[in-house]
């Protein structure tokens, strides 16, 4: 028996949080048994899943420019050069240069 659509819309609002482990045990147990009984909402779950999967390394890659609260060697490189932390000045447009 396939759970109703109302319970299906439910879930699938749930299910990004659900791939990405960022669920309580709590709201977890609900999906999880929905997703037993519902095909079509596990067939989503799955296609989340794999993209969180591809995304893992670029996440961990990130997280490892900033370590204890400091930024990463990138960010440091960066405020190290004068030139990359003033703000460019916007050019004020000359007269001369107006179509007319």
């Amino acid at each position: 028996m396939h759970p109703p659509a109302a319970d299906c819309a439910s879930i699938r609002d749930l299910l990004p949080e659900y791939a990405l482990g960022l669920l309580g045990t709590e709201e977890a147990a609900p999906v999880r048994s929905h997703l037993d009984a519902c095909g079509a909402c596990r067939a989503e779950h799955q296609e989340l899943a794999e993209a969180v999967a591809l995304l893992a390394p670029l996440r961990d890659a990130l997280a490892s420019l900033v370590t204890d609260g400091k930024t990463g060697p990138v960010f440091r490189a960066r405020a190290a050069c004068p030139q990359a932390r003033q703000p460019r000045r916007a050019r004020p447009w000359s007269p001369r240069s107006r179509p007319g």
